[in-house]
């Protein structure tokens, strides 16, 4: 069964995105090639298939 890791979070918008994106390099942020800069609402969690339907 599949599953899927969801979250809430609102895009910084440019040029903002670009100078938190040269803080987040300075800082060695592993997943900042595959994460936007952004700010979380809702911690991501996991979910299985079902669980994704019903939400």
């Amino acid at each position: 069964m599949a599953r899927h890791r969801i979250a809430v979070a609102l895009l910084v918008p440019q040029p903002q995105a670009a100078e938190l994106d040269g803080l987040r390099r300075a800082l060695g942020a592993a997943e900042r090639e595959r994460v936007p800069p952004h700010i979380t609402l809702a911690s991501p969690v996991n979910l299985r298939d079902a669980e994704l339907r019903d939400a």
